[in-house]
This record gives C-alpha cells, sequence and structure tokens, in this order.
C-alpha cells in the first residue's frame, strides 16, 4: 500500500513538474493558451503616415514576434488635447509623439527610459544623436528619443534674384540687407509692392519665434538656462549688447523709416506671400517645403543655409527636435521604450523611416547621408551646429515674444526695457516646472 502511494504521489509529481515546465516555455505545450506573454504597444502620432511606420512595424515584430505595434494616426490639432485628456482618465497609448516644446509641461506624463533594464544610458544617447536632442535629456533622465531634427534655413526665389541679377543667396546678414535693398519694391505712396524679406513684425510671420530665437543664439545670448534652480534668461544682459541689436535687426524690416524696410503687417502671411512671388525670401523649416509646393507648384525657389554673423567663426544654427516617448499609462513600459530604442538607433530602422517620412535626421550617422530627398540638403547640414532652447509652454511663449516686437512698433523704442520685461516673463512661465533640491529629496 504503501508502495503504491509513492508511486502515485510519484507520478503526480512529475505531471506537476511537467506541466511547470511547459508553462514557462522550457518543453512544448500550453505556454502559448495560458502563460501568453504577447503584448500590442499602441502608438498615438499626429504627423507621420502609418505607411512610414508599417515596415518598422512589421520588422520589430518579425524579431520580437510576441510584440504587436497598432500605429494611431491623431489629428494634429487636437492631438495634444487627446494625449492629456486620455492620460488623465488612465488610458491613452503606450507611446506617443513627442514635441520639443512639451519637455516642460508634460514631463511628468512620461515613464522615463530605464537604463540599466535596456543597458541604453545618457552616455549612448549623446554618442549617437545631434548635440542639439539633449534637450530630451532633463532631470537626469531621458524622456523621449529623437526621429528627427528640423532646422531653420533661408528659403529664396529664384526667378526675383535673376531677375535683379543677384547670382547667389546670401550667406551672412549684411549681404542679406543688399539684397533685400535690390528686391524691394515700394511705391511712391509708400505701399510695399514686393518685398525683400518677410521680418519684422509679430502676426504674420511664420516661425517668428523660431528666427528671433535664432538671432539671439547667433549673438551668443541664452534664451533661457533652465539647469539652475531658477531659470535664467539673459537676452538682455548678455555680452555687447546683444538683444538689443538682435531685436533692432529684426525689427528694421518693419521700420518704414530704415533702410532695411521690406514688410508690414498688412501683407499676407509670409509662406503665403513667398508662394505668391510678394516677398523674395523667407525663413523657414523643412516642413514649410510642401507648404509652398502646396500653394504653388510651379515656384522656382531655392533653399540656402541660415544667414550667419559676418566674420563668425563658429556657425550658430537653430533647430527644434521630434521624438517618441512612453505614457506613464502604459502597461508595458520597458517594451514600449526597447520598440523606441529600435525604432530610433538600428540603422535600418532609421534609414527607412528618414526616407518614408522626408525628415532630416536627429541620428548622428545619417548627417551627411546622400539618400535623404535633395531639398533636405542644407537642413541636415545645419543639425550639428544647431542649437535650441526649452519652452515651458509654445503657445503662451509665442504670445510673450509677439508683445515683445509689437512693444517697439511705433513711437516706443525702449528695447532694454521690452528685452526686460520679456526675460521676467519667460522665467515666471518657466520656473514652475523647474524641479527645486526640496523637490528632488521628497522623490
Amino acid at each position: 500500500m504503501e508502495k503504491g502511494k509513492i508511486v502515485i504521489f510519484g507520478i503526480g509529481g512529475l505531471i506537476v513538474i511537467v506541466f511547470l515546465f511547459m508553462l514557462v516555455g522550457i518543453l512544448p505545450g500550453i505556454k502559448k493558451n495560458l502563460g501568453s506573454t504577447n503584448s500590442v504597444l499602441t502608438v498615438w502620432d499626429f504627423e507621420d503616415l502609418p505607411t512610414v511606420w508599417t515596415e518598422i512595424s512589421k520588422a520589430y515584430s518579425a524579431q520580437n514576434p510576441s510584440i504587436k505595434i497598432k500605429y494611431i494616426q491623431k489629428n494634429p490639432t487636437t492631438f495634444e488635447n487627446e494625449v492629456i485628456n486620455a492620460l488623465a482618465s488612465g488610458t491613452g497609448p503606450d507611446i506617443w509623439a513627442f514635441k520639443q516644446s512639451w519637455i516642460l509641461k508634460h514631463k511628468n506624463k512620461i515613464f522615463p527610459l530605464p537604463e540599466i533594464a535596456l543597458r541604453f544610458t545618457k552616455s549612448d544617447f549623446q554618442r549617437i544623436f545631434a548635440d542639439v536632442a539633449h534637450v530630451f535629456i532633463i532631470d537626469k533622465q531621458i524622456i523621449a528619443l529623437p526621429t528627427a531634427i528640423d532646422t531653420l534655413a533661408l528659403y529664396y526665389n529664384k526667378d526675383i534674384f535673376n531677375s535683379e541679377n543677384i547670382p547667389n543667396p546670401p550667406q551672412n546678414w549684411d549681404e542679406l540687407t543688399e539684397v533685400v535693398k535690390k528686391t524691394t519694391k515700394i511705391s511712391p505712396s509708400g505701399k510695399i509692392i514686393r518685398s525683400g524679406i518677410a521680418l519684422g513684425t509679430a502676426g504674420n510671420i511664420d516661425n517668428v519665434v523660431d528666427i528671433i530665437s535664432a538671432l539671439f543664439l547667433q549673438n551668443e545670448l541664452t534664451v533661457l538656462d533652465i539647469s539652475k534652480e531658477e531659470s535664467k534668461s539673459d537676452i538682455r544682459s548678455g555680452n555687447n549688447f546683444g538683444g538689443i541689436n538682435a531685436l533692432k535687426f529684426y525689427n528694421s524690416f518693419s521700420n518704414s523709416i530704415h533702410k532695411n524696410y521690406s514688410w508690414s503687417a498688412v501683407l499676407p502671411n509670409s509662406i503665403q506671400a513667398f508662394a505668391d512671388s510678394k516677398t523674395a525670401m523667407i525663413i523657414g523649416f523643412s516642413k514649410d517645403y510642401e507648404k509652398i509646393i502646396k500653394k504653388n507648384p510651379r515656384l522656382n525657389f531655392g533653399i540656402a543655409p541660415l544667414p550667419q554673423q559676418k566674420d563668425q567663426p563658429i556657425k550658430f544654427n537653430y533647430g527644434i527636435v521630434s521624438g517618441l516617448t512612453v505614457s506613464k499609462n502604459s502597461r508595458n513600459p520597458l517594451e514600449a521604450w526597447r520598440f523606441i530604442v529600435y525604432a530610433t538607433t538600428d540603422s535600418n530602422a532609421v534609414k527607412f523611416y528618414l526616407n518614408a517620412s522626408n525628415n532630416p535626421p536627429a541620428y548622428r550617422r545619417y548627417v551627411t547621408a546622400d539618400f535623404l530627398a535633395p531639398y533636405l540638403e542644407v537642413f541636415k547640414a545645419q543639425i550639428l551646429s544647431a542649437r535650441t532652447w526649452v519652452q515651458a509652454d509654445e503657445r503662451v511663449v509665442l504670445m510673450i515674444f509677439q508683445n515683445m516686437i509689437q512693444s517697439i512698433q511705433g513711437s516706443s523704442y525702449n528695447f532694454d526695457g521690452v528685452l526686460g520685461a520679456t526675460s521676467k516673463q519667460l522665467e515666471e512661465l518657466t520656473n514652475p516646472y523647474i524641479i527645486k533640491p526640496d523637490d528632488k529629496e521628497s522623490k
């Protein structure tokens, strides 16, 4: 009897062991049905078409059969609010497209990249991506990985240049003002018939914050430093009156008594004016290329590097970064980050993404690549020399900059006072987002 019990218990124990081995996958059997590790990672985006991510997702799933990627393209005008509302309700995507201007106000909605678990560190980030992308490292954490870096460049109308016998686009701001004189046409009554360049106003200039920021940065000013306990802007107190020089220069193009006068607030939006050949030059990003083409497919135009300060040995360009991040609500943040690392660092995945999206690269290895669309040549050549700054809220920053520009129109030219007020407003807007030492200790 005792021997029979031993046999029964032995068989039962063997069955349990076999079952456990099958459950964890050491032996084939029921793991697929009972112990499934399959995950569906949901990606929300507002810019790239689904076809951009289809092949990348397929390639990743082929290497990781338990992971499926579900890509959902959202309306760009409502995307931010959709993400905020979804996360507030405890739902939302695992992965979402992330703009540079969202770093401060949305960093608390993010599950930071787990460096140890993924064996991907801040040193790896800095080695792989261009310097301007380092804004995605904040509070000593990686909160997003970059997919693209766009830079400001000079768009110019070739037909206007040819008709005025201008052989080449200007390389510095002094040369640009000479081109403006030749290309601007003003009626005897003072009406601008054709603008030399769209600069100087607040409401009808696309990329106005970025353009003025570029001028500040080229004057070696810090628009906003968020690395300390309190944010600090030196656009007023910079060396050699750099802030005043930058603001005066921008203002000169809308000042009717200045030799640079070529633009006014009554003219159409700058991209529309360029598409209609009502201005010879505008400053824009690569994303503006398609907008111009859609408005006027027959427009004969070229793209040149962003003009620099004359005799400045070091180039200062301006860039903005786009990327992907992981939601704090994700049920599988480790796998979500693993997919993002693949999509942004695997050479084949990155190459496919850049070709499919027509975006300039964030990946250092491809800033000299020859497989990108020809019109991107200028933009990608500026990536390594690009600088930027982190905005707390792009809508509020736009209003602050527009108020700054409008405050120096007409009879009031208190540039120092206006810059001082702007600096204070930027600092006050940003300080609530800065983590103080007490906050760090409480975490």
